[in-house]
């Protein structure tokens, strides 16, 4: 498995190394930075440039090497700060740890009875899905395997 980084990941880490001073707080950079970082390693830019910055404001951690820069107890997080403009900062995220002495609640299954009757418990790589057959390709066997089925459904705990 290769250790290769992504070309949001190259952008993203450039760019925070560029405009990052020791033990800074702040780190302002502008959407055109992303443009020139991308010339400067011959990266093919996304048709949305703001889904760069987007991507690890919302849906990916920060690279590593960045994460590693932010003091005990905050994290290194992108905003927004003006049109194309962006800032990473420093923040405190709260951690929601579950605590260890609370009694796990079990919750019954609460499933109708006519629902669970009916309902299908076998696998589909195991059974036809009789829903997605067109009716010509059933065979009779088939038929007769899902008429028995509907009679007695086997209900898996």
């Amino acid at each position: 498995m290769t250790n290769r980084k992504n070309r949001y990941t190259k952008l993203i880490e450039d760019i925070f190394d560029q405009n990052y001073r020791e033990d800074a707080e702040e780190v302002a950079f502008k959407r055109d930075d992303l443009v020139k970082t991308a010339e400067k390693f011959g990266i093919k830019l996304p048709k949305n440039l703001g889904d760069v910055v987007y991507s690890f404001r919302y849906r990916a951690n920060l690279p590593a090497s960045i994460r590693q820069r932010a003091p005990a107890g905050l994290e290194w997080v992108i905003r927004p700060m003006g049109q194309a403009n962006y800032q990473f900062s420093l923040a405190s995220m709260p951690r929601i740890i579950p605590n260890s002495l609370l009694v796990e609640t079990k919750i019954p299954d609460a499933t109708p009875g006519i629902i669970a009757r009916y309902a299908f418990n076998v696998a589909i790589s195991d059974e036809k899905h009789y829903r997605l057959v067109p009716p010509e390709q059933l065979t009779d066997e088939d038929l007769a395997n899902y008429r028995d089925r509907v009679k007695s459904p086997q209900r898996s705990e």
